[in-house]
């Protein structure tokens, strides 16, 4: 391929070119359906794209009928529609133990992937305030296992746990209360919501007057109604393609046909750095030269990604090593993935290190510099 050919567009960016045609359904249950093409110039909106690994957010402007002009530049988080996978099957090794789930997941993978589109599915038709247990096909082969294993059954493995009221059996089906559903997206959602309330609060909250939901976890009428229930109201409306899934493919597709349909891009260009690295944890400061402009004084915490995706403005002074001594993690990320390695009792081959002293030459220094900016999550460190 030819590099005259190639172009790179930021998924909510897609997102946002995309439903600028796209039909649109509001929360509200309105029988008028409006269009997003119909939005009036100079109104800001806040494209969420939230996808299978991150949930990505964009403030825009229309400044014309095709072209936007970016009010704050993307960024997000791990919570996406993979992270309530986690929860689910965290729920599940809390059940059977590290051992029988990582077993069955490595001796019947095929089995392993249908249990995770059976959740898959429900996953998209959880809806808040169900009075119905949700039914769910669970594997016989995770049931055997865990027969082999601790020498009873799935069936018996619950009623020993805190579900045993929770979950009831007909064959192999599960009737499993909605509220053990509701935990598996509650982290999630609370983060989503807490990064939008974020953005709206620091950059343009007051002017924001759409929030338009993409992206395939968006699907989810679960996430819809608390992301209605938090942001739908006289000053703000809440959209959702027909489609939000493909939003952003299509959207690239737009992008890739026309051109100069971005205006201007935000960028915060890093005037000063201040890093400092400790035995126990790591904290970072910038000033941003626009804001350095406006006012002297203006100094940021740069936050970090702390455990379950929740930001944090410290990072732990940490080091993981694989078995080939390969830089696996450092800070937060390195002491969640250890945690993880020892629930699954596989950390024996892994070196962690935490709680120590840097000797830091020039070099070393300007690498720290650029993952910390770049793990960082909220700012583009250049």
């Amino acid at each position: 391929m030819k590099r005259e050919n190639l172009k790179i567009v930021f998924e909510p960016e897609a997102a946002s070119f995309a439903c600028r045609y796209l039909p649109v359904i509001t929360l509200s249950q309105t029988t008028y359906q409006p269009c997003f093409s119909e939005v009036p110039i100079g109104t800001i909106y806040m494209v969420v794209d939230l996808g299978g690994g991150t949930a990505d957010i964009v403030i825009h402007k229309k400044i014309d009928q095709r072209r936007v002009k970016e009010i704050s530049r993307p960024c997000g988080g791990p919570w996406g529609g993979t992270a309530v996978d986690t929860n689910f099957t965290s729920f599940l090794i809390k059940i059977v133990g590290a051992k029988v789930f990582m077993k069955f997941k490595q001796t019947f993978p095929l089995d392993y992937a249908d249990l995770m589109q059976e959740f898959e599915v429900k996953k998209r038709t959880v809806e808040q305030s169900m009075n119905k247990k949700i039914h769910f096909k669970m594997s016989s082969e995770l049931s055997n296992i865990c027969q082999q294993e601790t020498g009873v059954d799935f069936k018996a493995t619950v009623l020993e746990t805190e579900y045993r009221h929770k979950i009831r059996f007909i064959g192999d089906k599960a009737m499993i209360d909605p509220e053990i559903f509701y935990g598996f997206f509650d982290p999630v959602a609370k983060n989503i919501v807490e990064h939008v309330k974020n953005i709206l609060e620091a950059r343009h909250g007051s002017k924001v007057e759409l929030l338009l939901m993409v992206g395939g976890f968006s699907e989810s009428k679960y996430i819809q109604n608390i992301m209605k229930s938090e942001f739908q109201s006289n000053t703000m409306d809440v959209l959702i393609p027909k489609d939000p899934g493909m939003s952003v493919i299509k959207g690239a597709v737009v992008f890739a046909r026309e051109e100069n349909l971005l205006a201007f891009r935000v960028r915060d260009v890093v005037c000063v750095a201040a890093l400092h690295i400790g035995k126990s944890i790591a904290a970072m400061a910038i000033q941003i030269r626009d804001k350095f402009e406006q006012n002297p004084n203006h100094v940021l915490g740069v936050p970090f990604m702390g455990s379950n995706g929740v930001q944090t403005m410290h990072n732990s002074t940490c080091v993981l090593l694989d078995h080939a001594m390969n830089l696996s993690g450092v800070g937060n990320e390195a002491e969640e993935k250890y945690k993880q390695l020892c629930d699954l009792s596989i950390e024996k081959e892994w070196h962690f290190f935490k709680d120590f002293y840097l000797q830091l030459d020039e070099q070393l220094f300007m690498i720290l510099l650029y993952v910390v900016g770049k793990t960082s999550g909220s700012l583009n460190i250049v």
